[in-house]
């Protein structure tokens, strides 16, 4: 029996090129499909009386001679039973590699679109962190109000009052400096004069007293 050499055992490097749509529906459409479905093989068959060797591919399970090659084919033989089954399962491995392609492509697409989103999202969080830094940074303004308000202003007095307290305590909150702007305003009021009945001595002890949950007392309450 002749050992014949396939194509790739005897050394053929020649370059393929990639399959065009065109070419693969040809290879789609030549293939038997179910006709003589099964494993097929190649067989060699000895020279006899007058009749030369040869090979053939057979249809194992009817042992259906499909086709006849020459003694010095046998690697063409051994292509063609092997093509039957490894043609069908390379189109199918392609197919499968086009939806994994696909899949992939579309996860692209949502975590694209989903990380947009979220750039977005920080973008407007951002934006909205600058307005209330820009918020609570007017406490100093507030401040400098009440230390300049006249006595008789108690309407002035008392709400800027509030402005300031509440932009306290949302810094306190968000962990901002509490003293805006925190590198020029001192982190103690001014000192009291000395009429303890003042509308300065009040501002100074409004400012000089730590931040509490806690409702003010009446004494304090009388105070301010």
């Amino acid at each position: 029996m002749p050992q014949n050499p396939t194509p790739a055992a005897a050394g053929d490097t020649n370059p393929t090129t990639p399959t065009t749509p065109e070419r693969e529906a040809e290879i789609r459409e030549t293939h038997p499909g179910s006709w003589y479905e099964g494993r097929w093989t190649q067989e060699y068959i000895e020279a006899e009386g007058g009749d030369p060797a040869y090979y053939r591919v057979v249809h194992h399970e009817s042992g259906t001679t499909l086709a006849t090659l020459p003694d010095f084919a046998g690697g063409i033989a051994l292509f063609i039973a092997d093509a039957r089954d490894a043609v069908p399962e390379l189109l199918a491995t392609l197919d499968q590699l086009r939806d994994d392609i696909t899949g992939a492509c579309l996860a692209r697409h949502e975590e694209e679109q989903e990380n947009a989103q979220l750039r977005a999202r920080v973008a407007e969080l951002e934006a909205q962190a600058k307005k209330v830094t820009a918020f609570a940074a007017q406490r100093a303004e507030y401040v400098t109000s009440i230390l300049n308000c006249h006595p008789d202003n108690a309407h002035d007095y008392y709400r800027w009052q509030g402005h300031a307290e509440s932009r306290r305590q949302l810094s306190e909150r968000l962990g901002l400096p509490v003293a805006w702007p925190a590198e020029t305003e001192p982190r103690t009021a001014p000192a009291p004069v000395e009429d303890e009945d003042s509308h300065e001595a009040k501002v100074a002890e409004y400012l000089s007293t730590p931040y509490t949950d806690d409702f003010p007392s009446q004494r304090e309450a009388g105070a301010l």
